[in-house]
C-alpha cells in the first residue's frame, strides 16, 4: 500500500511538469496558461506532495516543508511567485524537481530545462571536429603516404615498403594529439555550453565523433582517396586490387566507419567526455 500511495505522489508531481508545458503549448511558462489550467498543475502537484510528506518523504529538504501549501499566510508570496516570469520560480517547482531526483524513475521523467542536450551545438562542434580531423590526416596522407601503409588493405599492406621509424613517428606525433584535441574540445564546448548529465554529454560526444567518422567515410576513403590515388599509391602496389574503389571499400571502409567506430571508437570517446564532462561540473 505504501508503494502505490508513494507510486501516486511520484505521478502526480510529474503529472504537473507535463501539464505546465501542454497547457501552454510547451514553452513553459506558467504566466501564460488560463487560470483553470494552472490550478490543476499546482493542484496535481500539491496533492503528490501531501502523500509523499505523509510517507515520511521531505518534499524541501533544505528548508520549509510547508512552504509549497496554498494558504493565508502563504497567500501573498504565493501570488508573487505566479507573477514571476518564468514558472520555474514558483515554490512547488523545486520539490517537483528533487522529487524527480530521489524517484526510481526520475532519470526516464520529462527532461528539466536546465538538464538538455544541446542540438545545436552538438551538430555545429561535430561539423568542426569532422573538418579539422579529416583536412590534417588528408594533408598527412599527401605529404607521408607510407607512413599509413599499416592501416590500409592487407593485399596493400603486404606488398607496401617497410615503414621506416621516422613515419612511424611522425603518425604518431600527429594523429595521437590529434585525437586527444578533438576530445578535450568537445569536452570543454559542452562545458561551456552548460550542457550537464552523464547520457547527455555521452550522446554529444557520440554524436560529434561520428560526425568525423562520417566525414572519414566519405571525405577521405571515397572522395579523396579516388581523387589523389596516384599520389598516395605506394611504389610496388600498383598491381593491387585493392585500390579500386568498390574493393577498398567493401574491404576496409565499410567493416571500418559502420562497424568498428559506432561500436567502438564512437561510444568510447562518448564515455570519455561523460565521465570527464561529469567530474568537472
Amino acid at each position: 500500500m505504501k508503494v502505490l500511495v508513494y507510486g501516486v505522489g511520484v505521478i502526480g508531481c510529474y503529472l504537473t511538469h507535463f501539464l505546465c508545458r501542454a497547457g501552454t503549448m510547451g514553452i513553459g511558462f506558467l504566466h501564460a496558461a488560463v487560470p483553470e489550467q494552472r490550478k490543476l498543475c499546482m493542484d496535481a502537484s500539491i496533492e503528490g506532495c501531501d502523500l509523499l510528506l505523509k510517507l515520511g518523504y521531505s518534499i524541501a529538504p533544505e528548508g520549509d516543508d510547508t512552504y509549497y501549501r496554498p494558504g493565508p499566510k502563504r497567500r501573498g508570496k504565493r501570488t508573487r511567485h505566479l507573477q514571476q516570469e518564468h514558472w520555474g520560480d514558483h515554490p512547488v517547482y523545486r520539490p517537483v524537481c528533487w522529487l524527480w531526483e530521489i524517484c526510481p524513475a526520475g532519470e526516464f521523467a520529462v527532461e528539466s530545462e536546465e538538464n538538455n542536450m544541446i542540438w545545436s551545438r552538438t551538430i555545429l562542434d561535430g561539423i568542426v571536429m569532422c573538418v579539422i580531423f579529416n583536412v590534417t590526416v588528408a594533408l598527412l596522407w599527401l605529404l607521408t603516404p607510407n607512413s599509413f601503409s599499416g592501416m590500409l588493405p592487407a593485399e596493400i599492406r603486404k606488398a607496401a615498403p617497410k615503414r621506416t621509424k621516422r613515419e612511424i613517428l611522425v603518425l604518431a606525433c600527429v594523429l595521437y594529439p590529434l585525437y586527444i584535441g578533438l576530445i578535450a574540445y568537445a569536452i570543454f564546448s559542452a562545458y561551456l555550453a552548460g550542457a550537464t548529465g552523464f547520457w547527455n554529454l555521452f550522446w554529444m560526444g557520440y554524436i560529434e565523433m561520428f560526425f568525423v567518422n562520417l566525414g572519414d567515410f566519405l571525405g577521405l576513403d571515397w572522395l579523396f582517396r579516388a581523387k589523389v590515388k596516384d599520389r598516395t599509391m605506394l611504389p610496388g602496389t600498383e598491381h593491387c586490387k585493392a585500390w579500386n574503389t568498390k574493393e577498398w571499400m567493401l574491404i576496409l571502409a565499410i567493416p571500418e566507419h559502420c562497424l568498428g567506430w559506432p561500436l567502438i571508437i564512437c561510444p568510447l570517446v562518448g564515455f570519455i567526455c561523460a565521465g570527464i564532462g561529469t567530474l568537472i561540473r
